[in-house]
C-alpha cells in the first residue's frame, strides 16, 4: 500500500515537473516574435550591418524613435527588418542597451514606416541592394594626330547609373554601370556631334580596416566612341581590369571615397590602356540612402604598336544619389 503511495506521488511530481517544463518552453516560444521598442540611448541607437558592435554602422535612430525588433535577441542585438523599393530587403541590428520594448507585436510591422511590410521566410536570405543614378559635367580633350589637323576640345552633359549587390552574409560584392554623353555643350569642331558610351562590370570582395571599408574587384569595362560623320575616333573595345575602392568614414553620416581604375590590352598587337580615378565625398541622410559628389579623372591610350596612338583625356564633376 506504501508502495503504491509513493509511486503515486513520484508520478505526480513527475507529472507537475514535465508540466512545468512544457508551460515554460511555449512561454518562450510564444514570446518569440516582433516586439515594439523605442530608442531609449539619448545619444541615439546605432543601426550595425551585423550583431556585432565592430561591425558597420548604417545609420542612427534617434533617441525617442519608435521601431520593431524581433525578440529574443542575438549576441546582445536585435534584428531589425527593412525592405524598400531600390534597395532590397535585409536586416540591420541596434544593441540591447539601446532600445526599451513596449509591448508585443500580433502582426507584423516593418521598422520603416515606408517599407513593403512583407516578412521573408529566412534571416539569412538578406540582400543588400544599392542604386546610384549621377548627372555630371565633362570636360574632354581628344587627340589624333592622323586624322585631326588640331585636337577636338568639347564639353558635354553626362548622365551615370550605377548598380552594386552585396550580400549581407558574405563579403562578395558585383557591380555594374553605365555613363552616357547626353547633351553637347560646347566643341571646337563645327558640323560634327560626338557621344561616348562606357559600361563596366566588376565582381570582388569588401572587408572592414578599422573606420575604412577596403573593397578589390576585377572584370572589364567597355568603351564606345560615336562621331557624326566617322571622320575620326576609335572602334569600341573591351578591356580587362582591375577596380579597388577605399571608403573612409569620418562620421556617422559623412564618408570619403577614392576609386580607381586601370584596364589595358593583354595583346601586344593594340597597347590600349585606361586608367581612371575618382574621388567622392557622400553624406549619408538616412540608413543606406546618400548624397555624393565626385571628381573623376579619365585617361585613354589607343592604337596599334606601330601608329596611330590616339589618346583621350576627361575631367569630370557629377552630383548623385545613392538608394
Amino acid at each position: 500500500m506504501h508502495r503504491d503511495l509513493y509511486a503515486k506521488i513520484r508520478f505526480a511530481r513527475f507529472f507537475v515537473t514535465l508540466s512545468s517544463v512544457l508551460f515554460t518552453l511555449n512561454t518562450q516560444a510564444s514570446a518569440a516574435g516582433w516586439v515594439s521598442s523605442t530608442v531609449s540611448n539619448l545619444t541615439g541607437g546605432n543601426i550595425h550591418a551585423d550583431a556585432m558592435e565592430m561591425s558597420e554602422i548604417l545609420g542612427v535612430y534617434p533617441s525617442g524613435t519608435t521601431l520593431y525588433v524581433y525578440d529574443p535577441p542575438k549576441n546582445g542585438f536585435y534584428p531589425i527588418y527593412l525592405k524598400t523599393p531600390l534597395n532590397g530587403s535585409h536586416y540591420s541590428w541596434i544593441s540591447q542597451n539601446d532600445i526599451e520594448l513596449t509591448q508585443p507585436q500580433s502582426n507584423f510591422q516593418d521598422s520603416n514606416p515606408t517599407a513593403n511590410t512583407e516578412k521573408p521566410d529566412d534571416l539569412d536570405k538578406a540582400k543588400n541592394w544599392s542604386l546610384a543614378p549621377r548627372l555630371g559635367y565633362s570636360a574632354i580633350i581628344f587627340q589624333q594626330p592622323s586624322g585631326l589637323a588640331t585636337n577636338l576640345l568639347t564639353s558635354a552633359l553626362v548622365g551615370q547609373l550605377d548598380f552594386d549587390c552585396r550580400f549581407r552574409r558574405s563579403p562578395i560584392k558585383v557591380g555594374t554601370g553605365l555613363s552616357y554623353t547626353l547633351l553637347p555643350i560646347t566643341q571646337n569642331l563645327s558640323g560634327t556631334t560626338v557621344r561616348w558610351l562606357t559600361a563596366f562590370f566588376k565582381a570582388g570582395v569588401e572587408f572592414k580596416v578599422g573606420p575604412a571599408r577596403v573593397e578589390i574587384s576585377g572584370g572589364g569595362i567597355y568603351e564606345s566612341m560615336n562621331v557624326s560623320n566617322n571622320a575620326f575616333g576609335y572602334t569600341p573595345f573591351v578591356l580587362p581590369g582591375v577596380f579597388p575602392i577605399l571608403t573612409l568614414r569620418l562620421s556617422d553620416q559623412l564618408e570619403l571615397i577614392g576609386k580607381l581604375v586601370y584596364a589595358t590590352n593583354l595583346s601586344k598587337l593594340l597597347p590600349t590602356a585606361e586608367l581612371n580615378f575618382a574621388g567622392a565625398i557622400a553624406w549619408e541622410i538616412k540608413p543606406d540612402q546618400k548624397v555624393t559628389a565626385e571628381i573623376h579623372s579619365s585617361n585613354i591610350n589607343y592604337g596599334t604598336a606601330s601608329s596611330n596612338l590616339m589618346q583621350q583625356q576627361v575631367m569630370s564633376f557629377k552630383l548623385g544619389y545613392t538608394f
